[in-house]
């Protein structure tokens, strides 16, 4: 396996002297609306994939029917990584990112381990906020949402009496650019999370009857991930610098766009995204209010007919059409799995076509696309719905590399 050192091909590395988390308090005394890290340790070498933000948040209102939105992302809406001061990542509503990430990747097994770690809770039932009897009587309820008690539990005011819900979340669940494993050295970095709006982190009544106090995010820190490699790698890899080194850091970007309320019938929505090199979309439809909306049980399946023209070519060739129908359906179904697996359906996704048929997710693969333009890329949305309550979540997923330059120590960071 090639070291993570390897920026070039370079003879056999030998490994870490020392491998360990140190941990970054966020430069805010106080936690508001924005919350800022900064590491400046440029005598470091650091491994961005391998570190994790840590949340702890409280619920401190109504805790018999609040709980946080699945998965402690939630509580952000933008996200925006700087590399010594040039921002080479900004996710805009991060929070619907990364539902629809949680509703197509992360299955029941990994909700069991790994998943919990984030706050994250398989949903299950036709209702997001049911908590009665799995059984009613000798009949199974099918309402019933383990995940959703699970979050409820957890949040609960015997669970937070003590010590605030406390979660870790991967840097890359939030940046494609952490996903890259490769060192960084030399380099501050810069973090900045924005929060939600509090009816688009809590699930659970949300009106002017609430507390204003109903959440609280106690602290957020960066534990990142710091290497001390043996001499031989060091002063290889100091010497590949010194010489002028370039080396690419190339990830798939994401960021989202929530829309105006759909009329009924027929929509016509533009987007104009500042990517040259668009690769992918989702779509999903949730209520017009996007309060109460949790994974995998309130999106909504309004939608009959879907499109979207890029830059003038039509995906795909032959129009989605007849979305309300199991034939409709299990057509996108096939075109989700096939995009996200890459044609390896052995592998399989976290959501079940049962479970689709509830939350309809709408792929668009552009594979075919090519931007001659070199400039930004114009996506139009075309979509019939049968409702006037509906808005549309549109994740867009694009290829962008970061090219670090050295000359010397510091290098020169360029977003292409």
């Amino acid at each position: 396996m090639q070291s993570e050192y390897s920026l070039t091909k370079m003879p056999g590395i030998q490994s870490d002297l020392e491998n360990d988390f140190v941990e970054l308090k966020s430069d805010n005394n106080v936690l508001g609306n924005t919350i800022r890290h900064h590491y400046r340790q440029t005598n470091s070498f650091i491994n961005l994939s391998d570190s994790y933000f840590e949340v702890a948040f409280s619920i401190t209102a109504d805790q018999a029917e609040k709980t946080l939105v699945n998965h402690v992302g939630s509580l952000f809406r933008r996200a925006t990584l700087k590399i010594n001061g040039v921002t080479v990542e900004q996710v805009e509503n991060l929070n619907h990112v990364l539902l629809l990430n949680s509703m197509v990747k992360y299955s029941d097994d990994y909700s069991r381990s790994s998943g919990s770690n984030m706050f994250y809770y398989h949903d299950t039932g036709t209702t997001a906020g049911t908590t009665t009897d799995l059984t009613a009587g000798n009949a199974v309820d099918i309402t019933y949402n383990d995940g959703f008690r699970k979050r409820l539990l957890r949040t609960s005011a015997a669970a937070v009496a003590v010590t605030p819900v406390v979660c870790r979340m991967p840097l890359h669940e939030i940046f494609q650019f952490a996903s890259v494993d490769k060192v960084i050295y030399g380099q501050e970095f810069e973090t900045e999370l924005v929060r939600s709006e509090l009816s688009e982190s809590l699930f659970g009544r949300v009106g002017a009857g609430d507390a204003a106090g109903a959440l609280t995010v106690n602290r957020v820190s960066i534990w990142v991930n710091k290497r001390v490699p043996d001499r031989e790698t060091e002063l290889a890899f100091m010497s590949s610098i010194s010489a002028g080194l370039d080396y690419d850091f190339n990830f798939l970007y994401q960021t989202a766009y929530l829309t105006p309320v759909l009329n009924q019938n027929a929509n016509q929505l533009r987007i104009t995204t500042q990517s040259e090199k668009l690769v992918s979309a989702l779509v999903m439809l949730v209520p017009a209010a996007y309060t109460q909306v949790v994974s995998k049980t309130l999106a909504k399946n309004t939608v009959t007919n879907a499109e979207i023209i890029l830059n003038n070519v039509r995906y795909p060739v032959r129009k989605y059409e007849e979305l309300t129908t199991e034939s409709g359906k299990s057509r996108t179904y096939h075109a989700l799995t096939h995009m996200l697996t890459r044609g390896d359906l052995q592998s399989g996704i976290g959501l079940t076509f049962d479970e689709y048929k509830r939350s309809t997710i709408i792929p668009f693969d552009f594979n075919s696309q090519q931007n001659l333009t070199g400039g930004p890329s114009v996506v139009e949305l075309n979509v019939n719905v049968t409702d006037d309550l509906s808005r549309a979540i549109v994740v867009l997923i694009s290829e962008k590399t970061v090219k670090m330059s050295y000359a010397g120590a510091a290098a020169v960071v360029t977003v292409m």
